[in-house]
């Protein structure tokens, strides 16, 4: 019996250190210059490995009052920061012929809005990622497709 529980105990162990390893690496995706530190929502897909494979998630932080507050958040983030509105929809960029990732549908229709209107800034990182910061919302959004 007590070797059960010490297996059970470390599978649990271990399952919590991964988690909380991915919960770290997500919110690594994001400058440190943004202060985030909690992750509201996140939708990730893989389809296929290796070469040739897709993949392609939407992660939404929490954005401290100290920088939605601050108009001049950007000077204390120097990124190539472009003021909304953007090019083009958050379908278009996170969907494609082959590979579709469905979000709900008010968190997807809040960042279109944010997107298409001024008051928001945006940096594209890697080609197929995008980091969104929504002010207004006291969000950041972190995209990626590919």
């Amino acid at each position: 019996m007590r070797k059960i529980l010490v297996l059970l105990g470390v599978a649990l162990g271990s399952v919590l250190a991964f988690q909380y390893w991915e919960y770290r690496a997500r919110l690594g995706l994001v400058p440190p210059c943004l202060q985030v530190s909690r992750l509201l929502y996140a939708k990730e897909k893989v389809w296929g490995w290796g070469p040739g494979g897709h993949e392609a998630g939407l992660l939404v932080f929490a954005l401290p009052d100290s920088i939605a507050l601050n108009p001049n958040f950007r000077q204390a983030c120097p990124l190539p920061w472009l003021q909304t509105p953007g090019d083009r929809p958050l379908a278009h960029f996170l969907n494609s012929p082959s590979f579709d990732l469905s979000i709900d549908p008010a968190l997807a229709t809040a960042i279109d809005q944010a997107f298409r209107q001024p008051g928001s800034y945006y940096h594209r990182l890697h080609p197929g990622r995008l980091l969104l910061v929504i002010p207004s919302q006291k969000r950041v959004v972190y995209a990626y497709a590919g």
